[in-house]
Formats: C-alpha cells, sequence, structure tokens
C-alpha cells in the first residue's frame, strides 16, 4: 500500500487481489491522516518485530534451532481482515472528508461574509467620494 497528501488531497493506493486501486479524497487534513497511518503501521509493524524476536528467543532458549522453518509461524494475509481494515480506513476517510467539507462551508460563509463588509465599505467609501465631489463642484458654480 502507498500513500500520500499534498494541500488538499490524500491518496492511497493498494493491490487487493492483483488488482490496483487508488483512493483518492480531497481534504486539508491529508498531512494528518498520513502521519497518523504511518504511525499506526509503525507500531504495528514494530509489534510484529518484538513478537518473532520473542518467539526466536523462546526457542533458542529451549533447545531449538534458528535454523528451522520460522516461515511457518508467518501467515499470508488474511482477505476477511485485509477488508475489514480497508472499511476503516474507508470510513475514516468518509468521516474525514465530512469534517473538511464542514471546513470548507464554514470557510466559504466567512469569505463572504469578508466580502459583503468589504463591499459595503467600498460603497460607503464611494458616496463620500460623491457627496465630496458634489459639494466641490457647488463651491465652483
Amino acid at each position: 500500500m502507498q500513500f500520500g497528501s499534498c494541500n488538499t488531497v490524500v491518496f492511497f493506493k493498494m493491490r487487493v487481489a492483483g488488482v490496483l486501486h487508488t483512493f483518492q479524497f480531497e481534504t486539508k487534513q491529508g498531512e494528518d491522516i498520513c502521519v497518523a497511518l504511518q504511525t499506526h503501521i509503525n507500531d504495528v509493524m514494530l509489534s510484529r518485530h518484538s513478537k518473532a524476536r520473542s518467539a526466536v528467543a523462546a526457542a533458542t532458549a529451549a533447545g531449538g534451532s534458528l535454523n528451522g522453518d520460522i516461515s511457518n509461524n508467518s501467515k499470508p494475509p488474511n482477505p476477511e481482515l485485509y477488508d475489514k481494515c480497508v472499511q476503516e480506513l474507508s470510513k475514516l476517510m468518509e468521516e474525514s472528508q465530512k469534517t473538511a467539507d464542514q471546513a470548507a462551508i464554514i470557510d466559504k460563509r466567512n469569505m463572504e461574509s469578508r466580502m459583503a463588509k468589504l463591499n459595503n465599505v467600498v460603497i460607503e467609501n464611494t458616496a463620500k467620494k460623491d457627496i465630496a465631489n458634489a459639494g466641490n463642484t457647488q463651491d465652483n458654480l
């Protein structure tokens, strides 16, 4: 699986049953999502490495050989577990997308409010200039 993000998008690429799937989601939290995902992957890998190391140490302490077939302990990925992880990631991405959408709506409303205030200021300034210009025109007559 590969994943990455930029300022507005996070993407995941994963191979399922030999088919490459790409998921792309617009979000302002792409970096946070990638950091959390990388942290989780690192934690899982450390846990697996720790378990494998303790299994080797236990086998060695019990008089076993390091030349034994340790590969029997590592099982191929479970498709059901993988599907569950994909569903969980999809759910997290949907929640993140909803949060990003809400943030975008709030940003849009704030921007519209600022634009309306700015427009009012421009109208007031224009009206003041028009009044001042009208006064100057009458003084010149």
